[in-house]
C-alpha cells in the first residue's frame, strides 16, 4: 500500500486488514445487486466490467468474511481520530473508505467503476451510504451527516463536486490535516505556518513571573458551560519570554502546543485564513493548545480584524485554551461572548531575577559577575537580547584578542541591541572625557562619584538590601546641576554617562515644548518611553523651562502650564533611568521637583588652582607652543570658565596657523580679548597693549 512510510507498525497492520475488509464490503454489495438483476440487464451492464482491472476482479472473487474493526491500533491514528471527534459508526465508515483510496490506487479504480465516471475517483456520498447500509436506496439518517453544518462537512471532509457531480454524487476527500494525522499515526507534524512543541530553554522556571502563572492557572475554574474556551492575550516587550508562558501552561497540563506565526500569513488573505482554521482543527484533533504569535499584526488591517473575530469564534468551538502573544495590547477585534478573555501584560524581569538570567545565559562565556551585574542594572533586556548581547560581546573580545569579556565589550554589545527614537527630540552627545578631564574642587568631584555609585549599585541596595520597599518614589536617579554657563555641567554629564557605559542624549527644547495644548505632554511621554528603551542618560539643559514653578491659575495658559509641570513630575517619579537636569536659574524651578532630586551640585567659576589646571589641559601635546607663554599669569589675571579657556586656546591656534607660527602669548591674548568681548566684558589697553588692535 502506498503512502504508509510514516505510519507505525500497528497502524500498517490495521490498514492492511481494513483494505481486505473494504474490498470484501464492495464485493458483497455488488453481489447483492447482481442477484437482484434480470438476465437482460446483466448483459447490458457488461461494458462496465471492462472498466475494471484484473486486480479488481481478483478482489471481487475474494471470499473472506467481513471482519469487525480490529482494536489492534488503540492509541494510534485512526483510534485517536475516532475518539477525539466522537465519530459514530457511519462517520468512521466514511473515513476508512476515503482513507483507503489515499493508501491504495486500486481503490481509485474501484470508485471510478462504482461511480461510472472516469473523472470521479473519490468515494461519493451515494456509494458511502450504499456500502454502509447494503441497501440500494439512499438512507435519510446517513444523508443527514452531509449537511453543511455537520461534523463530516466541517471537520473531516472537503466535499468535492467534480464537473457536473452534485448532490449524492459529490466526492468525499479527507481534509489535509485529517489525512496527515492518519498517515502519521496521530503524531503531530510541523508546517511552515504551524510548529508543534518547539524547543525551549531548560531554565523555564527561572524566568516566569509567579503572579502571571497564578493568573493563568486560575482560568481553569472560570470555564463554564457558556464559556468553554479561555483566550489568554499576553503582550510586552520581550519576545521569547512571552512565548514561554504558553509553553509552561501546555507542559503543566501534558498537552501539545502548536505555534502559529501570524506575521508569516500576510500574502493571500483567503488562503491564510484557511491555514489558520486548519491549525485550529489540528489543535482540536491533538487535544492541544494553540498559540498565535505576533498577534498585533491583526490590528493593522480592518479586513483582518473581523476575520480574526470569526477565528476566535471558531477557536471557542474547537480548543479549550488559545494564546495570543504580541508586543501591543489587543485592539480592533471583538471577543465572542462564549470566550473568557484574559489580557495579561508581561513585564521584563527586574532586580535579582534579571541578574539570575544574565548569569544563566553567560555560563559558557568567561565574564565576571560584576560585569554581568552592571548589565543587569542598566539594560532592561529579555532573553533574546541577553543572548545576542553576550554573543556579540564575545566577538568583540576575540577581535581584541582578550581572554575575558570586559564590561566595555558587553556595554558596546548591549547598546547595539537597543532600538529607540530619541533622536526625534534629542541629540546624541559624544563622550571623550574621563574623571581626569573634569576639573572641579575635590568635594564636588566626590559627590559626582557618589552619584555614579548610586546608579551602579542600586541593584544591591534596592533589591538585595530591601530599600525598594521603603522608597516612595521610583528607583531612578535624578541629578541637578546649577551654575553659570561654561562651568562644566555638560562635561560632568558626559563623564557620568561614560563611567556607566551609557549614551547621553541632550534634549532639544524646541522639539519638546509646543504651543499646542497637550502636545508637550505627549512629547514628554514619548521621550520617557524611548528613554526606557534606550537606557540612555537623559540630559535636560535649561531645565527651568520645563520644570518651572506651578502658579495660581488665572487663565488657560496657567492651567496648561501647571498640567505640563504635573505631568513631568509624574514621569520623573515613575522613571527608572538616569536624568540630569541643568539650569542657570534654580530659583525658577518648582519645589516639588527639587524634593525628588537625588543629587544637587552647584558649579562655580574655577578658582586660581583650577584655572591653572584648565589652561594647561587645554593645550594638546601636538600643539607648537612658544616658551614665553605664562599660564600662571593668565590664570591669575583672568577669571574665566573652563569653556572660555578652551575657546581661547582654540582661537589662538587658528591665529597662528596661517603663518605656521608657534602659538605665543600674542595669539592667546588676542583670542582672549575676543572671548571677553563675546560676553560683553570691557577690555582695557593696559591689559592687552600692544595687541589691542
Amino acid at each position: 500500500m502506498e503512502g504508509r512510510s510514516a505510519m507505525s507498525e500497528k497502524d500498517r497492520e490495521l490498514w492492511d486488514k481494513l483494505r481486505e475488509w473494504g474490498v470484501c464490503r464492495v464485493a458483497a454489495y455488488l453481489n447483492l445487486l447482481e442477484a437482484g438483476k434480470g438476465e437482460d440487464q446483466k448483459q447490458n451492464d457488461g461494458y462496465q466490467e471492462s472498466m475494471l482491472s484484473l486486480e479488481i476482479h481478483d478482489f471481487f472473487r475474494m471470499g473472506r468474511e467481513i471482519p469487525a474493526l480490529p482494536n489492534i491500533s488503540a492509541g494510534e491514528g485512526l483510534f485517536k481520530l475516532w475518539q477525539r471527534l466522537e465519530l459514530d459508526g457511519f462517520e468512521l465508515f466514511c473515513v476508512i473508505l476515503a482513507m483507503l483510496s489515499e493508501l491504495d490506487y486500486h481503490f481509485e479504480k474501484l470508485f471510478v467503476y462504482l461511480n461510472n465516471d472516469w473523472n470521479q475517483r473519490l468515494l461519493s456520498v451515494e456509494w458511502a451510504m450504499h456500502l454502509y447500509t447494503m441497501e440500494p436506496e439512499p438512507d435519510g439518517f446517513c444523508l443527514s451527516h452531509f449537511l453543511p453544518d455537520g461534523k463530516l462537512a466541517k471537520q473531516v471532509f472537503d466535499i468535492q463536486s467534480e464537473g457536473a457531480c452534485s448532490g449524492l454524487r459529490r466526492g468525499l476527500k479527507l481534509k489535509p490535516h485529517i489525512l496527515e494525522f492518519l498517515l502519521c499515526s496521530g503524531r503531530l507534524c510541523s508546517k511552515p505556518y504551524l510548529e508543534w512543541n518547539p524547543d525551549t530553554e531548560d531554565f523555564l522556571s527561572a524566568w516566569l513571573e509567579e503572579s502571571v502563572c497564578s493568573c493563568l492557572e486560575s482560568a481553569e475554574w472560570r470555564r463554564t458551560k457558556h464559556r468553554k474556551a479561555v483566550l489568554f492575550h499576553l503582550w510586552g516587550d520581550g519576545k521569547r519570554e512571552l512565548f514561554l508562558y504558553p509553553v509552561w501552561y501546555a507542559q503543566k497540563r501534558g498537552q501539545p502546543l502548536g505555534v502559529m506565526d501570524y506575521r508569516k500569513m500576510q500574502k493571500d488573505l483567503e488562503e491564510d485564513w484557511q491555514k489558520a482554521l486548519a491549525a485550529l482543527e489540528e489543535a482540536a484533533l491533538a487535544e492541544g493548545i494553540l498559540c498565535v504569535h505576533n498577534a498585533e499584526y491583526v490590528q493593522k488591517d480592518e479586513e483582518k480584524s473581523w476575520r480574526f473575530t470569526w477565528f476566535l469564534q471558531c477557536a471557542a468551538e474547537r480548543v479549550k485554551a488559545l494564546f495570543l502573544i504580541g508586543s501591543e495590547k489587543g485592539k480592533g477585534w471583538k471577543v465572542p461572548g462564549n470566550v473568557d478573555y484574559i489580557p495579561v501584560e508581561i513585564p521584563l524581569p527586574e532586580g535579582g531575577r534579571r541578574l539570575l538570567l544574565w548569569k544563566k545565559m553567560a555560563e559558557e562565556y568567561p565574564v565576571s559577575e560584576e560585569t554581568l551585574s552592571q548589565s543587569a542594572v542598566f539594560y532592561d533586556f529579555g532573553l533574546q537580547e541577553m543572548e545576542q548581547s553576550l554573543r556579540d560581546a564575545w566577538r568583540i573580545t576575540c577581535a581584541r584578542r582578550g581572554q575575558e569579556m570586559s564590561a566595555a565589550d558587553l556595554h558596546e554589545a548591549c547598546r547595539s541591541q537597543i532600538q529607540h527614537n530619541l533622536k526625534e527630540w534629542a541629540v546624541l552627545v559624544e563622550n571623550h572625557y574621563g574623571w581626569e578631564d573634569l576639573i572641579l574642587p575635590k568635594e564636588q568631584k566626590e559627590i559626582l562619584k557618589e552619584g555614579v555609585d548610586q546608579i551602579r549599585y542600586r541593584q544591591q541596595v534596592y533589591e538585595d538590601w530591601g530599600f525598594s520597599r521603603t522608597r516612595s518614589y521610583g528607583t531612578g536617579m535624578t541629578l541637578l546641576f546649577t551654575g553659570p554657563p561654561g562651568t562644566g555641567k555638560t562635561m560632568a554629564a558626559q563623564v557620568i554617562a561614560g563611567e556607566l557605559g551609557m549614551e547621553l542624549y541632550k534634549l532639544q527644547l524646541p522639539f519638546v515644548v509646543s504651543k499646542y495644548i497637550g502636545e508637550t505632554e505627549q512629547n514628554l511621554r514619548r521621550i520617557f518611553q524611548e528613554g526606557r528603551k534606550s537606557q540612555a542618560v537623559l540630559f535636560f539643559d535649561e531645565a527651568d523651562v520645563l520644570f518651572g514653578r506651578r502658579t495660581e491659575v488665572k487663565d488657560s495658559h496657567d492651567k496648561y502650564s501647571n498640567m505640563e509641570a504635573a505631568y513631568m513630575l509624574q514621569n520623573m517619579e515613575e522613571y527608572t533611568g538616569v536624568v540630569i537636569l541643568a539650569t542657570n536659574f534654580p530659583q525658577n524651578m518648582d519645589s516639588a521637583f527639587k524634593r525628588r532630586i537625588s543629587i544637587r551640585l552647584e558649579f562655580y567659576f574655577p578658582d586660581y588652582e583650577n584655572r591653572l589646571l584648565l589652561w594647561r589641559k587645554s593645550v594638546p601635546k601636538q600643539l607648537p607652543l612658544e616658551p614665553d607663554v605664562d599660564f600662571e599669569d593668565l590664570a591669575g589675571r583672568f577669571e574665566l570658565s573652563g569653556s572660555s579657556i578652551k575657546n581661547v586656546m582654540l582661537h589662538a591656534a587658528f591665529l597662528a596657523a596661517p603663518n605656521k607660527e608657534e602659538v605665543g602669548k600674542r595669539h592667546i591674548l588676542r583670542a582672549l580679548k575676543r572671548e571677553l568681548e563675546k560676553s560683553g566684558q570691557y577690555c582695557s589697553e593696559k591689559e592687552f597693549l600692544p595687541y589691542f588692535m
